[in-house]
């Protein structure tokens, strides 16, 4: 078993080149671009939500023994959080609008959730809240007023100082990439502590309480990531992903680059190949590798439901690792997760071998199943360069049409990126769009029109419920095919079932 200790840039020096930090080298210190490649906005940058609120910084006592108590906690981004603090020692509680649904991974963890929002809920706990949940709601209010309230970022970075950490952060891919280090940490022997943004197969949930390190997904949505500190930090990729925010790429690079700022000196930085990156590392302590520069990967062959990714390490080594699951861009994200784990001490051939270890994660171009010839694919579809990447890699397992059930999820991705959303779905044959999904707890100031995807023409199909898209779906797939749907919500992994059954 590794010995888990905070990784020592000094130990590493046989494989870190010393230009790995960048210095002054002016051909590292690429500029970021004004405006992304391909991202074409048809609406004004401005807020699309109007009460968000991000509490101010606000650091937690150690967790052993505090009573919390977490607002929205059925979440996907407090859930898993809510069950970790939990495991460290804390005392949980929580409510939700859906509190009355019980959440299989609360109830296993023994957690309370009320429904519903009273000031009654703070008594004297910490409050623990996310962007996501309005400042006006009785208890926020209170907690605020008492200085008790805390945004899920203070206790994420609570939750990261208790251990041996690496954070993943990033536009697209960080939660591939975290689950990727902590199945391959968890197959080595390592036991790690794992806080992931969707459930992944090998841990039969969204966590892992284990002993050892701790991997998390970190989100960079709000600025608030600039809170956390990890030993190793792993930027995957930085887009504008976030319009409902109403901040501009500039301030969400700004504060990614305090996160990566945050890791310490005998730590590591982690950065995907996109070349916007470099300069949010320029003032990193730590030892920044990057890909394409000081490590790579490439796809060797591919499968239905995986491929083959070779792998090189700092000193050239090479190694085939043949990974079980799909993503938009996987060799990249199997590369980063290769150097991540032989930050904290994994050889090269250990890392190459644990990686194999991953077996699906909900909802991440997830392969559900084949019927009649037909390949059934799930995936999020959150952001239109990250679909696009996803309808490639599933093009190239399809000799025959390409199927989208698209269930468009924000009015305000409608705005911004209408048009490249009918570019990205207009890759495939053909498209069942839904209505925009509309449960959510805050009010929506702005509307897509109705015919937002008419350029699609003969490639679109409306459908009114997710019954009658799968309905049509199946009537139209052909053997060779292949189906994916796509939208954010939890639940709509649903449909992908429903298909098979009618094939």
């Amino acid at each position: 078993m590794t010995e888990h200790r905070k990784p020592n840039a000094a130990s590493a020096a046989v494989l870190l080149d010393s230009t790995i930090h960048g210095g002054n080298d002016a051909s590292r210190r690429n500029t970021a671009a004004p405006g992304e490649p391909g991202l074409v906005c048809d609406a004004p940058t401005v807020p699309l939500r109007d009460d968000m609120f991000v509490p101010p910084v606000n650091p937690l006592p150690p967790l052993d023994g505090l009573q919390l108590h977490m607002v929205g906690i059925r979440g996907r981004g407090l859930r898993p959080l809510a069950i970790v603090a939990r495991h460290l020692g804390a005392q949980i509680d929580g409510c939700d609008l859906y509190g009355d649904i019980a959440h299989p991974e609360l109830v296993a963890a023994g957690i309370t959730v009320g429904a519903g929002h009273a000031v009654e809920h703070v008594g004297g706990r910490h409050v623990v809240t996310s962007s996501a949940v309005p400042r006006e709601l009785p208890e926020v209010a209170a907690a605020l007023a008492a200085g008790r309230l805390h945004h899920r970022a203070d206790l994420l970075a609570a939750v990261m100082a208790a251990r041996v950490s690496v954070g993943v952060t990033g536009s697209h891919g960080k939660g591939t990439v975290a689950a990727l280090i902590a199945a391959a940490l968890f197959q080595h022997g390592d036991d790690p502590l794992a806080i992931i943004g969707a459930p992944v197969r090998n841990f039969g949930g969204s966590v892992q309480l284990g002993s050892g390190p701790l991997v998390a997904e970190v989100d960079d949505s709000d600025g608030s990531l600039s809170r956390i500190s990890a030993d190793v930090g792993v930027l995957t990729n930085s887009w504008f992903d976030h319009p409902i925010f109403g901040r501009s790429l500039t301030e969400n690079r700004r504060d990614i680059s305090v996160f990566l700022e945050n890791t310490p000196i005998d730590g590591h930085v982690i950065l995907g190949r996109q070349k916007e990156l470099r300069p949010m590392a320029r003032r990193a302590q730590a030892t920044v590798l990057v890909l394409g520069r000081d490590f790579e990967g490439r796809t060797h062959s591919v499968s239905r439901s995986g491929e083959v990714v070779e792998v090189t390490d700092l000193d050239g080594s090479c190694f085939d690792i043949e990974v079980n699951i799909l993503a938009g861009n996987l060799a990249d994200d199997v590369a980063m997760a290769f150097m991540a784990l032989r930050s904290i001490g994994l050889s090269g051939e250990q890392a190459a071998v644990a990686l194999s270890a991953l077996t699906g994660i909900s909802r991440r171009v997830e392969f559900v199943g084949e019927a009649a010839g037909v390949c059934v694919y799930d995936d999020l579809g959150k952001h239109p360069e990250s679909l696009s990447a996803v309808i490639r890699e599933i093009r190239k397992r399809t000799s025959g049409r390409l199927h989208v059930v698209f269930e468009p999820f924000l009015h305000a991705d409608l705005l911004r990126w209408r048009t490249r959303w009918i570019e990205v779905l207009a890759q495939a044959d053909s498209v069942i769009v839904l209505p925009v999904e509309l449960r959510q707890s805050f009010p929506v100031p702005r509307r897509a029109p109705l015919d937002w995807a008419a350029a699609l023409a003969e490639r679109l199909i409306n459908a009114e419920t997710r019954l009658e898209a799968a309905d049509v779906v199946s009537q139209i797939a052909r053997s060779g095919d292949s189906v994916l749907i796509a939208g954010c919500v939890d639940d709509l992994d649903e449909v992908a079932p429903w298909v098979l059954e009618r094939l």
